[in-house]
């Protein structure tokens, strides 16, 4: 029976003790997990070693995705704080306070699923890509009903009427998801079997 890290995850053969890796405690495997343990290195087999090492690196298109959630991170504060620099023009009508509560509530939602993508980015589970996709819809679902919200209370107003604020948050959804159901290196990266 195998054992298993259960820090990193790491592989080991009944006579080791400690992960080399990380050295964090060992413990028989389940013989599901030996399974998906099997699923992963067989998908690996198929990787020659050089591009292995270079699928094992956070580069490429997941640093891409790191710095696109950054740089969303920044736009949602700006959005904050231009929020709240229109307070006082706002807060003299009760549909003035409720709009700009909203818009303060949902880009804070928006910034702690950007800190929960960056902060589950870095950990290296074969869970990882799934919570990442689940974050993806929830973001994009909070972006479409937030554009849906503004567009049916100003149906006059030509900036709600922008199809690609709609559209936008979906693209840039489903081409991540399709990346981290499909590539090599999250599959590599995260040893995940779903890719």
């Amino acid at each position: 029976m195998a054992k298993l890290c259960e820090a990193c995850k790491e592989t080991y053969h009944d006579l080791a003790d400690t992960c080399s890796a990380c050295g964090g405690s060992l413990r028989q495997a389940t013989p599901e997990e030996i399974r998906e343990i099997s699923i992963v290195q067989e998908k690996k087999s198929d990787i020659s070693p050089e591009m292995q090492n270079k699928l094992n690196s956070c580069g490429g298109w997941l640093t891409v995705f790191k710095v696109i959630i950054v740089f969303n991170m920044l736009s949602y504060l700006g959005v904050i704080g231009k929020s709240i620099g229109q307070w006082g023009s706002l807060s003299t009508s009760v549909l003035g306070i409720i709009l700009l509560l909203v818009d303060i509530a949902v880009q804070a939602s928006l910034i702690c699923i950007n800190i929960n993508i960056l902060s589950n980015l870095d950990r290296k589970l074969s869970d990882t890509p799934a919570k990442i996709i689940k974050m993806l819809i929830i973001l994009a679902a909070i972006m479409v009903a937030y554009y849906l919200f503004y567009y049916f209370i100003f149906p006059e107003n030509e900036a709600t009427h922008n199809i690609r604020s709609i559209f936008s948050p979906l693209v840039f959804s489903t081409f991540w998801i399709g990346y981290f159901e499909k590539s090599k290196r999250v599959r590599v990266y995260y040893g995940s079997s779903k890719c």
